[in-house]
């Protein structure tokens, strides 16, 4: 299938990355996909921020070509494998070699980090795959091919990977087999021989027990991993497909080819998009937030970094021709009155890379560098101090689309509230056809001028421990901290006087003590108690469960888990729920929580958008009481008027600096379809 759209409208190259020789593989970082490695045949690492043209920091310590990278979730070390079989691992905060690993008789031809703990496997040409503790500083498994091969057989495997849940190995060998090992066991469980070509390349659905290999011969084969049988296979393609990554909704695969972007379906087959790329030799792709991807290919002494928009892409492009025009739509005067502001309506792609998801991700490298920097540089390696998580610790549930993950990250502790915004923000929502927050919050919302961004674990916040929570724990401690006791003493003895400070300063650090340990024990009491009522097919207990507990902290926990499972619990009736607190969320102080709720927003726009405007922008007339359809065009309005509402407020931050900006920007871009 070939598509009309032009290339240049949905990728184009960023720019190039030079090195002094040539460059030998390559691998972006999995968390912030905003972090790129680089190895060289000089044996040299060289980790770069995308959107910038100069290393931020150079690593040695191999003594033969960089054959293979990977960067843990993370993004604090670096694993690489040479051509001559070592494996050496960097600590990215004091940029020194923490272990030196002998392992492979030959090149180390793949690693991957495991998504918990300290291990990591490794892929060698000597037709081994490893699996290592970097506690014990050693191998702890190793898995054979199990066929017959001599010294000079060319079999042996070219890619690894983990599955999301940490509990298997996949293995892509040139003899077209993928092997599929259970860690816990230590054992075999599967080996698919569907081809006869080499795989080229491999991964895992996040949400469903579905793998998608590739093959040499440019044909794509989709596999069941709850039943081991073959789902579909494609024809082969134009060209060989060199990289894979299941898209944001789980529903799609994005297949980077040698000489295009294709996007496929499985269930049904079918291939919605496919556009030219000049991108030779294809190393990496990732997912970035916004539906955009970025990919990294090899070309000599220089690294090529490319750049596309997957909403100029079926089936991610909005379909909008055939909808009725906007004056068609009853709207109803606002509640409210909000100052007008300007949208910046797009930079072009490359200053959309270089410029935006870029500058979050140097900042936060830079700060890390120069914060270690400042340190004694022989200090031992934070591996020393990680407590070690074995694989089988975190299986609990063999199916990852029964019971919802929260990550180990999803909670966001940023400190502590302004004092402007204290609980009596909070209210009730009301089933109304508008909503207005409250006006004290109207009028605090213009004097924000800066937000409070995550901290980075490298230097405190300075922020008030009674400001951190407006709820819950506030009840069961006191707002402030005990005053000092006075003691009366006609002794002028300085000791007493000591003994008086380091009293006072026991029992300050006694209270912020249990005032933090109560804030982070009713949040993870909330969790728990959301967690027992989810379910993807009817999520409004949860959110009931979630807009009772009034935590902002644990309210964006559960809408990042929701974002990541858009296609499978957002509908209409949610949205009308959610919409209400994203209203909310934007007059908070952190970034992290404005920029949820911005995500949230588009994911929800992108989803109704075309049946609300269908619904709202057509007159229906039928004979007879058509019960479904009105309740329908009900939701729909009630849905179309929260969302304007939103908007209004957007329109206030979109002026904001930083990463709050941009998110507003990028959400009131998506809200655009419904008109000024």
């Amino acid at each position: 299938m070939s598509s009309n759209t032009n290339n240049a409208n949905v990728g184009a190259k960023i720019h190039n990355l030079v090195h002094a020789s040539p460059s030998s593989c390559l691998r972006i970082s999995p968390k912030s996909n905003k972090l790129l490695a680089t190895g060289t045949t000089d044996c040299r690492v060289h980790v770069w921020v995308l959107g910038k043209t100069v290393p931020v920091m150079t690593l040695n310590g191999l003594a033969s070509p960089v054959a293979s990278l990977a960067l843990d979730y993370p993004e604090q070390f670096l694993i690489a494998g040479s051509a001559a079989g070592p494996i050496r691992l960097w600590d990215l905060g004091i940029e020194k070699v923490v272990r030196s690993l002998q392992g492979h008789k030959s090149a180390t031809r793949a690693v991957e980090f495991h998504p918990f703990g300290d291990f990591f496997a490794s892929a060698g040409a000597d037709s081994l795959v490893k699996v290592w503790d970097l506690r014990k500083k050693g191998c702890i498994q190793t898995y054979h091919s199990n066929a017959p091969s001599s010294p000079a057989s060319s079999c042996s495997p070219s890619v690894v990977r983990i599955t999301p849940d940490g509990r298997w190995i996949a293995s892509g060998w040139d003899d077209g087999s993928v092997k599929i090992w259970d860690m816990t066991a230590g054992k075999l469980l599967k080996t698919f021989t569907d081809s006869s070509h080499p795989v080229t390349c491999l991964t895992f659905s996040p949400y469903e027990f579905i793998m998608t290999v590739a093959y040499q011969d440019g044909r794509i084969w989709f596999y069941n991993l709850e039943t081991f049988l073959p789902l579909e296979a494609t024809q082969p393609l134009s060209s060989i497909p060199k990289c894979i990554e299941f898209h944001e909704s789980g529903k799609e695969v994005l297949i980077a080819c040698q000489d295009s972007i294709q996007v496929w379906g499985w269930d049904p087959l079918i291939c919605y998009d496919s556009v030219a790329m000049e991108w030779p030799n294809l190393a990496d792709v990732k997912m970035l937030e916004d539906n955009k991807l970025v990919g990294a290919s090899l070309d000599g002494n220089m690294v090529g970094v490319w750049g596309l928009k997957l909403d100029r892409l079926k089936p991610y492009r909005p379909s909008l021709t055939q909808l009725p025009p906007l004056r068609q739509i009853p709207k109803e005067p606002p509640s409210r009155t909000h100052s007008s502001a300007s949208l910046h309506n797009g930079a072009p792609l490359i200053d959309e890379f270089s410029r935006s998801d870029a500058r979050d991700g140097l900042s936060r490298a830079e700060d890390r560098r120069q914060h270690s920097r400042a340190e004694d540089r022989h200090q031992p390696s934070r591996l020393d101090d990680r407590d070690t998580l074995p694989p089988k610790a975190h299986h609990a549930s063999t199916s990852r689309t029964k019971t919802p993950n929260i990550s180990r990250e999803s909670t966001e502790f940023d400190g502590a509230q302004p004092k402007a915004f204290n609980s009596s923000h909070q209210h009730q929502y009301q089933d109304s056809e508008q909503y207005s927050p409250p006006s004290n919050m109207q009028s605090h919302e213009k004097k924000r001028t800066s937000f409070i961004g995550a901290s980075g674990g490298n230097m405190p916040l300075n922020l008030d421990i009674t400001q951190f929570a407006r709820h819950g724990a506030r009840s069961r401690a006191p707002s402030n901290p005990p005053p000092p006791t006075t003691h009366q003493s006609s002794s002028s003895d300085p000791a007493d006087n000591s003994d008086n400070t380091d009293e006072n300063l026991i029992e300050s650090l006694t209270f912020r003590n249990t005032s933090m340990t109560l804030i982070l024990t009713a949040r993870l009491r909330a969790l728990q108690d959301i967690r027992s009522v989810w379910d993807e097919s009817n999520v409004k207990p949860a959110l009931e469960m979630m807009l009772e507990c009034r935590d902002a902290g644990v309210r964006v926990d559960i809408l990042r888990l929701m974002n990541m499972r858009a296609a499978k619990v957002f509908t209409l009736d949610v949205a009308i729920m959610v919409l209400p607190l994203l209203s909310e969320l934007l007059f908070e102080v952190y970034e992290d929580y404005i920029i949820e709720a911005c995500a949230t927003l588009k994911l929800l726009c992108k989803s109704f958008a075309p049946l609300i405007l269908s619904q709202l922008g057509t007159s229906y007339t039928s004979p007879g009481i058509d019960i479904s359809r009105e309740d329908r065009q009900k939701k729909c309005l009630l849905c179309y008027n929260r969302m304007m509402d939103v908007k209004l407020t957007l329109q206030e931050l979109a002026r904001s600096p930083g990463r709050v900006g941009a998110s507003v920007r990028d959400a009131l871009v998506e809200l655009s379809v419904f008109g000024e």
